[in-house]
């Protein structure tokens, strides 16, 4: 409890620091207990600080009038909220949007949840300025959060919805509406661990990271500021309030802004010491990187590194004093020395016992949260996203850049992630001491710690200079002061060949420093689709390693796998064979056969679908034993244990077991969802590899819907042009037109069409595209749907006549093909169609000249040239001999001949036609009665079989008018 014997200034500078008059009620109450006059005082003192506060914040045009209310005692006061003063409250709106309940308070904005009618029903946030605060720098700073809202675009930051102003002309704007609790409660109340915690510490960094990339400081992070909600079960913390943001580069509004002197701008516990300086000096990122550091060191402590009470009652000048001299203990430190029951509290919450919890603080995060909470601001960490590298270098037992790389503490490093190992050396080295003389150790130990000492400062003065180096390098490839070149947009992938290019010539005196890049360009251009140039850059790599550290190092076999990998996706198999055979033998030598590099390495050369069935065999039997391992170290969720799952069941189907390889491929799927996302790499291709399955099973429909979302998810995240967006084009094509025969037998016409036309639109301008078209026309034609026909017939036709270059892929065949199966509407394609066709009979290979002969006679037919429509046809079929017998072969028969009797007729060779007619009908294949069975199951389909009978239809009609037409 504060004691009431300090001087009135003290008591009315903690007064101050509370925002509502009922905190400082409160504090008076314990403060001036027992002493009336001194709480008088004290409220005058107070009363005229907010009087001139008033005074000083006039709004705009001038002073207000105040209205007044008399009190019980005589006293007065002006209006205030409740007064009957119209302002906002439950039940009432604001443009759109009903007020449902206030939800939070801040110094001059309220917060309300509300709910959006139209043009969509939701819960939102509403932030209104409140009554009385619209003065001029209040509107600005209010006008700034708005701003600085609205540029920002990330998962783990609240986003705005809407903007505008009240009918009194107050500006409001409308955020996505946070279901959440202050991350320090959450972490408490679930016992969250340190790494748990950690985890969700590193989201909020990436999140206040994009905000400084924006050119915004939050200069208020604190733990009412970030709230953790659920989404599907996982923790996400989504960080809200920028109330008090600054623009780091340029002003947010036209109005300007000014911090008024002697004014705190943020919250005492978390403020960093040049924003309690109030000097002169700017406020920037790094001042973020301050709170960071208090938000972490609460996290782990659960306490600040000041006591927020305490600096309240010490008053301003004494808070000012603290913030900026005194350095906080360390957060091991300050739990060690926690009294009574608070550290069991703690550690509770951590979900461990208290030696444990002071164990795992002490050291890395000790080092990290001090570096955080540097007094000067250069010896913190440059960005946010330094701050949760040098975490993640933690968590993963990396030595992390905050604490000094001493070679002890790197030993210990090097231990924790090899403990078997080194407990053997160890056990081996203890023996060995024994007989080693005390005197003599403590020598060669001062010894080498003096030459370890100059070798870590060399070390250190080379790490600075080449990471300057690294630093402006990266800064001159990647700045981009004018967006375009040669009046084009500069692609990011001429900035990565830009990038590797530089690397030869401004890094050639750091072989180390450049492989490295190499490296992360080689695995950029991998995960692009981009192997050639991936491989360039790995090989060099791999050259580097391999005379640096030699062939059984970790950095030469991290390099040779990822060149391995990438030999074995652009189809250089062989090469890649030798090369993750090797990895694997010195990885099981070096690491062991359950360590993650070595379980890596076999899934890399587990070859599941080959035709060798010696490849087979042993394909199953790495992956089996790889995937015992996995879960014996990693849960199923793991990304390594999905792709090794993955691809045992791929290996599974090749050996014909799918038994056991649809049920794991399920399995793969439902994981890959659950804990990867639907968006990752690795779900999309589960996603592609399960309707593999299930067309193989005969289950079209869920094998239709995941190849739309396969190409929908690839083109999202790999872009149009990469290698899985190409296959999944490809197999979408087979897919739906293998499902479209199969609805269309199943009298399931409609769909079977619109199917068909997803296709054609997919994989316009490609052989599988215009495939499909024809096929929609023929089943548009067999259905009778002739106006949907004319429709369509059009376009395929005219787009393949706008057609210079080269004919390829069978695209102008079928678009004649399908033109024609009508009588023509047009004279001019009609003549259209002949050309194509003739030129694409000049370009094909002989085995498909009875095909494209047979596609020119049509041609020629449907545009008046019957002597020459019936010489080709003759020759169609004359060479349909070629292929093998069959309904392809039948098909083509059939449709060559009616064509042929259809044009004899029009010659006026009525006699010959009827001949030709009776024996083409003796040898057409079956009718396809019962809604096309016959000929859609159990057999490979033939256009030709329903262009023959479409054709047989129309040649009857026309003998038959000839017949009755009288010499």
């Amino acid at each position: 409890m504060p004691s009431n014997s300090g001087s009135d200034e003290t008591i009315f500078a903690a007064a101050s620091q509370w925002e509502t008059p009922e905190q400082r009620a409160a504090y008076l109450d314990e403060a001036c207990a027992g002493n009336p006059d001194l709480r008088r005082r004290v409220e005058e003192l107070l009363r005229a600080a907010d009087e001139a506060k008033t005074f000083l914040e006039q709004p705009l045009g001038g002073p207000r009038p105040q209205a007044a209310r008399t009190l019980p005692d005589g006293s007065t006061r002006p209006l205030q909220l409740g007064d009957g003063f119209p302002t906002e409250g439950a039940g009432s709106r604001i443009g759109r949007y009903k007020l449902l309940q206030q939800i939070g308070e801040g110094g001059c904005g309220t917060v309300f949840m509300a709910e959006q009618e139209e043009p969509v029903r939701r819960r939102v946030a509403l932030k209104v300025i409140k009554l009385g605060m619209d003065t001029k720098s209040v509107v600005a700073r209010f006008e700034a959060e708005r701003q600085a809202l609205a540029m920002m675009d990330h998962p783990n930051i609240a986003r705005v919805l809407d903007a505008g102003a009240t009918d009194s002309g107050r500006p409001f704007f409308v955020m996505e509406l946070v279901r959440g609790i202050p991350i320090t409660r959450y972490c408490d109340e679930n016992k969250l661990d340190t790494k748990q915690r950690l985890d969700l510490f590193i989201k909020v960094c990436h999140a206040i990271q994009h905000a400084h990339q924006k050119g915004i400081i939050h200069r208020d992070i604190k733990p009412s500021n970030i709230l953790v909600t659920l989404h599907d079960g996982v923790p996400v913390p989504k960080v809200i309030d920028f109330g008090i943001a600054k623009a780091t580069e340029g002003r947010l509004t036209n109005a300007t802004l000014f911090t008024a002197f002697e004014q705190f701008i943020g919250t005492p516990a978390y403020m960093s010491p040049e924003q309690a300086e109030m000097s002169g000096l700017d406020i920037d990122t790094r001042s973020d990187i301050y709170a960071l550091g208090v938000l972490l060191y609460e996290l782990l402590t659960g306490k600040t590194p000041f006591d927020a009470k305490e600096l309240a009652q010490s008053g301003l000048d004494a808070m000012r004093k603290t913030i900026r001299e005194q350095e906080p203990q360390r957060p091991s430190t300050r739990l060690s020395t926690m009294k009574g029951d608070a550290l069991a509290t703690t550690a509770c919450a951590h979900g461990t016992d208290a030696p444990k919890l002071v164990n795992l603080i002490r050291g890395d995060l000790d080092w990290i949260v001090m570096k955080c909470l540097e007094k000067d601001r250069t010896r913190r960490y440059d960005t946010a996203n330094g701050l949760a590298a040098d975490l993640k270098r933690h968590l993963e037992n990396e030595p992390v850049v905050a604490r000094p790389p001493s070679a002890a503490y790197k030993f210990q490093k090097a231990f924790r992630r090899n403990k078997l190992i080194f407990s053997a050396v160890a056990a081996v080295l203890v023996t060995l001491a024994v007989g080693v003389a005390l005197s003599s150790w403590q020598a060669v130990r001062a010894h080498r710690e003096a030459r370890r000492a100059l070798q870590a400062e060399a070390e250190a003065k080379k790490r600075v200079t080449e990471s300057e180096a690294v630093s402006k390098f990266l800064a001159e490839v990647f700045q981009s002061p004018d967006p375009t070149r040669d009046g084009r947009a500069i692609t990011a992938v001429e900035m990565l060949a830009a990038a590797a290019k530089r690397l030869e010539t401004d890094l050639s005196g750091q072989p180390e420093r450049r492989a490295q890049l190499q490296a992360t360009l080689g695995a950029t251009y991998f995960s692009l689709g981009l192997y050639p140039e991936a491989i360039a850059l790995q090989e060099k790599v791999r050259d580097y390693c391999l005379a640096s550290f030699g062939r059984e190092h970790t950095n030469s076999l991290s390099a040779l796998y990822s060149l391995g990998v990438s030999y074995k996706f652009s189809d250089r198999r062989p090469e890649a064979e030798k090369l993750l055979r090797e990895v694997l033998r010195l990885r099981r030598q070096i690491s062991g056969p359950e360590h993650l590099h070595t379980l890596a390495a076999m899934g890399a050369l587990a070859e599941p679908e080959s035709e060798d069935p010696a490849q087979q065999k042993e394909a199953v039997e790495l992956l089996e034993a790889a995937l015992v391992s996995c879960r014996k170290v990693l849960p199923t969720s793991a990304p390594l244990t999905l792709g090794v799952m993955h691809n045992l069941a791929l290996a599974y189907r090749t050996i014909g077991h799918p038994e056991k390889s649809l049920p794991m491929q399920e399995e793969v799927l439902l994981q890959c969802r659950k804990s990867l996302g639907n968006e990752h790499p690795q779900t999309i291709h589960a996603i592609r590899n399960m309707a593999h399955y299930y067309e193989e099973c005969g289950r079209s429909d869920p094998a239709v819907a995941l190849r739309g979302e396969h190409l929908r998810l690839s083109r999202k995240v790999f872009g149009s042009n990469h290698p899985e967006t190409q296959s999944a084009l490809k197999y979408l094509g087979r897919t739906y037109m293998d499902a479209a025969e199969i609805r269309f037998a199943n009298t399931r016409r409609e769909e079977a069409i619109a199917m068909l036309a997803i296709v054609q639109q997919e994989l316009d301008g490609t052989g599988p595209g215009a495939r499909a078209g024809l096929m929609r026309s023929v089943f548009q034609v067999w259905s009778s749907l002739g106006p949907d026909y004319e429709a369509d017939r059009l376009r395929p036709l005219v787009k393949a006549s706008q057609n210079q270059g080269p004919l390829h892929d069978s695209v102008e065949h079928f678009a004649v093909k399908a033109y024609c199966l009508r009588p023509a509407s047009d004279q001019g394609l009609a003549l259209k169609a002949v050309e194509l066709a003739e030129r694409e009979l000049k370009a094909c290979p002989d085995m498909n000249m009875p095909w494209y002969r047979q596609s020119l006679g049509i041609a020629e037919y449907r545009a008046g040239k019957f002597v020459a429509a019936e010489n080709d046809l003759k020759a169609a079929d004359e060479n349909a001999g070629k292929i093998n017998p069959g309904i392809w072969r039948d098909g083509l028969e059939a449709s060559v001949r009616m064509f042929r009797v259809m044009s004899l007729v029009q010659q006026g060779r009525r006699q010959e036609a009827q001949s030709l007619f009776n024996e083409a009908v003796a040898k057409m294949p079956p009718f396809p009665t019962d809604e096309l069975r016959p000929v859609l199951n159990g057999a490979p389909t033939s256009f030709d079989v329903l262009i023959g009978w479409l054709a047989y239809k129309e040649a009857k009609a026309l003998l038959d008018e000839s017949a009755a037409v009288k010499p």
